[in-house]
């Protein structure tokens, strides 16, 4: 178990820190990695080289086999001045921590993230949240933007090289990232919470939805230049005393939508909130998807601050009733007995897929278990292969669409799954087929 954790110490004091830092420990509100024993945890942290530091200010972690090697990775989002940590896992209980070997750039104040492949080549993608807003009056009022001083003595003090926006790390396959949040169009969705990343309207691509709203408009610029004038503060403290009470009454509270991204291929993205009934103004924070209703369409649940928390029917199969659609169920042997860890891969015609099983994303959520995947033309499934985390599989082939499968990790085999090589364009796909099935 990771988890994640706070120092109690206040932001600011921190001017004389650098990021070598973040190799010491300190148990008063660092991080940590447990081991599970089977009815115990053992605290592993640095002995598995994992960072407890004062300055890790952890908002999120995701889960994902980045290099395809049947290990599970781990990537936390940290708030503030700190950079974020990717932790490769080394096979023999410890991990690597590699994000500047492998990420150029990255999110000033990470908060939200989750892991999927995007652009069906295999290799998963990392999407981080962060908090500039879309609206031009949003980012003069509300958005404070380091200034090149600022930016340049962060990379000297050891915090990589950071921006304020959600950044997107395409995964070239190689064990580098290129950042592409600007080219997929999905870098400004203002305070940003939960990403989630799951094909919502079965197209064959996974799409992004993000949870959006600060219930306090901490950073507005006109609150920040009234409270930092004495005789306000002075005049306040005269009145009854309740200074406090007050600084937090006068902050601003303006309720914003919601994001999401239709994936349209190619890694390109089209913002359908208002066309797909997601741009309900509120203070979203958490969000989970899971198939309410068992029609092969994923549902969407939003948690909100301050108001009831929201369903969302997803309609698709009534705009789009020829799209199909494939669910998978695992069965896993004990104690794993939901497969978390397991990958998916399907192939269908000239299309791939691939997904891996692990619930926890977005922010502080967690979504249904079982594969879901959506086919825009496709009547049937060439092949899938199911890898569980012990490194058996399972295969099928020429199922039907649309499809409810439940597979038994006791009935899988030694043969051993497909790799990614390089990436998969449609003229490879036969041959990995091929592979797969032989």
């Amino acid at each position: 178990m990771y988890l994640i954790n706070n120092s109690f110490r206040s932001v600011g004091g921190y001017e004389n820190v650098t990021g070598d830092t973040r190799k010491e420990p300190d148990p008063r509100g660092a991080s940590k990695l447990y081991r599970n024993n089977g009815g115990s945890f053992t605290d592993v942290t640095e002995e598995a080289g994992i960072y407890s530091s004062i300055i890790g200010f952890g908002l999120s972690a995701a889960v994902s086999d980045i290099n395809r090697n049947g290990l599970p990775d781990l990537y936390v989002a940290n708030d503030f001045f700190e950079r974020d940590y990717l932790y490769i896992n080394n096979g023999d209980g410890t991990f690597t921590e590699s994000l500047e070997d492998k990420i150029r750039s990255l999110s000033f104040s990470s908060m939200g993230s989750d892991i999927a492949d995007l652009n069906n080549d295999g290799w998963p993608e990392i999407y981080v949240s962060d908090m500039l807003p879309e609206e031009e009056a949003r980012l003069k009022s509300k958005m404070t933007i380091e200034t090149w001083d600022e930016y340049d003595e962060n990379v000297q003090r050891g915090f990589h090289h950071k921006y304020t926006r959600n950044t997107l790390q395409l995964n070239s396959g190689d064990g580098t990232f290129s950042e592409i949040g600007r080219y997929s169009n999905v870098f400004a969705t203002d305070w940003s919470w939960a990403v989630l990343m799951a094909d919502f309207n079965l197209s064959g691509y996974n799409d992004i939805f993000v949870a959006n709203g600060i219930y306090k408009d901490l950073l507005d610029q006109d609150y920040i230049e009234q409270v930092a004038n004495p005789r306000v503060i002075r005049e306040m403290m005269e009145a009854d005393g309740e200074v406090i009470m007050q600084l937090m009454d006068q902050m601003s509270s303006y309720p914003i939508r919601n994001y999401a991204f239709e994936n349209r291929g190619n890694l390109q993205f089209v913002d359908q909130t208002i066309e797909w009934g997601l741009a309900e103004p509120g203070f979203s924070s958490g969000a989970a998807w899971a198939d309410l209703n068992g029609n092969g369409a994923l549902d969407l649940i939003i948690n909100n601050v301050n108001g009831p928390s929201k369903i969302y029917k997803n309609r698709v199969l009534e705009v789009y009733p020829d799209r199909k659609w494939l669910k998978v169920q695992l069965n896993g042997e004990s104690p794993n007995t939901l497969g978390i860890g397991a990958q998916l891969q399907v192939w269908s015609d000239d299309e791939y897929q691939y997904r891996e099983h692990f619930l926890q994303r977005g922010f502080q959520s967690s979504v249904e278990p079982g594969f879901h995947i959506g086919f825009e033309t496709a009547e049937r499934i060439d092949s899938l292969v199911v890898r569980w985390p012990d490194g058996r599989t399972s295969r099928l082939g020429n199922v039907d669409l649309p499809a409810n499968l439940t597979i038994s990790q006791n009935e899988s085999s030694e043969i051993p799954a497909p790799k990614p090589e390089g990436s998969f364009l449609p003229g490879d796909l036969n041959n990995t087929y091929n592979r797969c099935i032989s």
